[in-house]
């Protein structure tokens, strides 16, 4: 499976809303919940060896994968670049 990971600096130049991949060490990690629904997601910071990056994993993600993300782990993320 080719992957086409791209470092938390390059970033700046991917355009809003596009899919990208990244991996990087969880530095810190809080679960909060939506102020309306009450349901849980997590609030994050990611680093690689360029740059830091904050990341928000969403409620079914979350619930998924939340054994396995704690500051510390290495980890390869899809999603889209808002902001």
């Amino acid at each position: 499976m080719h992957r086409k990971l791209r470092s938390i600096a390059s970033l700046g130049g991917a355009r809003r809303s596009r899919a990208v991949q990244i991996a990087g060490a969880i530095v810190t990690w809080k679960t909060r919940f939506h102020q309306t629904e009450g349901k849980p997601f997590a609030g994050s910071w990611l680093e690689d060896l360029t740059e830091m990056l904050e990341v928000v994993v969403w409620n079914e993600v979350y619930l998924k994968s939340r054994i396995v993300l704690a500051p510390g782990r290495v980890i390869e993320i899809k999603g889209k670049k808002r902001g």
